[in-house]
């Protein structure tokens, strides 16, 4: 199945934190992605409904193949969470990874602990841009609307949401080649 994941960081070295995620996602044998063709482009973003000043996010999104059914998927993506010293101890609070699963297949699932199509996802910019990179002309399920018309009504809907984008898809092709390119700046 094809699930589409939001991955963000607002501490610490946002842009290791995300590679991170995304190589230990891929480690697991039931996830499959291609580093050249399944990761979005970086976007350094505000933070959106956040109860306290924080730090700006960088966010991406990932296409992942897996034979993982969304329960599964969702307990592999909090052991990635928590391997990289994510604690969760209030809701939006500034944190060092975040992931959430966004879309998987055209399925719509309603449980207390997991939502698909993520609920909140068609009013964050911060999502929808780097999942329009990916999935322009798919169907959100539950909608009549494709990833790019909800990305259009969410520039229009939400103009005080910062996006910008930063560092196109080849961002994440490697720790090294991050570090060179980047020689010392931190996005």
């Amino acid at each position: 199945m094809e699930a589409y994941l939001s991955l963000g960081s607002n501490l610490n070295d946002r842009r290791m934190a995300l590679i991170q995620a995304i190589e230990r996602l891929a480690a697991d044998p039931a996830i499959s992605l291609d580093e050249k063709q399944d990761i979005a482009p970086l976007y350094e973003t505000a933070p959106v409904g956040c109860p306290d000043e924080q730090p700006l996010y960088l966010n991406t999104a990932v296409r992942v193949r897996t034979t993982l059914a969304p329960p599964p998927l969702l307990e592999l993506m909090l052991q990635v969470e928590a391997s990289l010293g994510r604690v969760r101890r209030r809701v939006n609070e500034a944190r060092v990874i975040d992931i959430d699963l966004l879309l998987y297949g055209d399925r719509r699932i309603d449980r207390d602990e997991l939502v698909v199509p993520h609920p909140a996802m068609v009013d964050r910019r911060f999502v929808l841009e780097p999942l329009c990179d990916l999935a322009p002309v798919m169907r959100i399920p539950g909608t009549l609307s494709s990833v790019r018309d909800s990305t259009l009504a969410a520039r229009t809907e939400h103009p005080e949401q910062i996006v910008r984008r930063v560092a196109g898809p080849e961002w994440a092709l490697g720790r090294e080649s991050c570090r060179a390119a980047d020689a010392g700046r931190d996005l």
